[in-house]
């Protein structure tokens, strides 16, 4: 035993020092982490800049004009958009950089947090999408114009943006029972770079009137659903 007591200790000893360096080395990595995404934000804040100030002397100068530009980029991605004639730089943290929600402009460069949803209508269908899904709702009538609808009916498709699959849901949609009535479908807020995106559909019988709020957040992958205002009509 006198001689198996040392072995024992010294093995004892090597299991603290190995939790222990364990501890400070999951403690340290997450700061390490939110410190290198500060970095690369701030470098493409300045780089934005550069660019920005570039196309306006470029604008200005004329014809033949030029400029060279050096973009390093350590973390995130730059994206050039042709569709909307912007240049965009996405960077997914975890770090606490621009609150939520929060839309800034500091003269063309738009800084935004979790603005990942546009909600806008074509013709007569409302569409919700970010950077996941994007989803069809058919749009009816309007607070002043109620019109039948049916709530297991009124999302047209679901495309899966990355997998580029769009399925037609098969789904009942009822409320105490009720699945239809009349009232109307409509968005909540139309824009581009939302929080979130909500359609409201308004249901009224003769026995009970309530709204079914579909949400989908920025960078979700489902559409949460919830009603609101049920009232029982006397």
């Amino acid at each position: 035993m006198k001689g198996l007591s040392p072995f024992l200790s010294g093995v004892l000893y090597m299991a603290i020092v190995v939790s222990t360096i364990i501890l400070v080395v999951n403690v340290i990595t997450p700061a390490i982490e939110e410190m290198k995404d500060k970095a690369s934000f701030e470098q493409a804040v300045s780089t934005m800049s550069i660019i920005d100030k570039a196309i306006q002397e470029v604008m200005s100068e004329g014809k033949f004009s030029s400029r060279v530009i050096t973009i390093s980029v350590d973390r995130g991605k730059y994206i050039i958009d042709n569709s909307s004639n912007r240049i965009e730089y996405i960077l997914e943290t975890e770090a606490d950089l621009v609150s939520p929600g929060v839309k800034k402009r500091i003269g063309n460069l738009i800084i935004t947090s979790g603005m990942d949803v546009d909600v806008f209508v074509v013709n007569d269908t409302i569409v919700m999408r970010n950077s996941y899904l994007e989803v069809n709702f058919t749009k009816l009538g309007n607070q002043t114009n109620m019109v039948p609808i049916n709530l297991s009916e009124i999302i047209e498709n679901v495309t899966v943006i990355k997998e580029n699959v769009t399925i037609k849901p098969n789904m009942t949609i009822k409320v105490s029972g009720v699945e239809s009535g009349n009232g109307y479908v409509i968005p909540q807020e139309v824009g581009e770079e939302l929080s979130k995106g909500v359609v409201i559909a308004h249901v009224e019988t003769n026995a009970i009137r309530f709204d079914v709020y579909f949400t989908l957040n920025s960078y979700a992958d489902f559409i949460a659903v919830d009603v609101r205002n049920l009232e029982v009509v006397s």
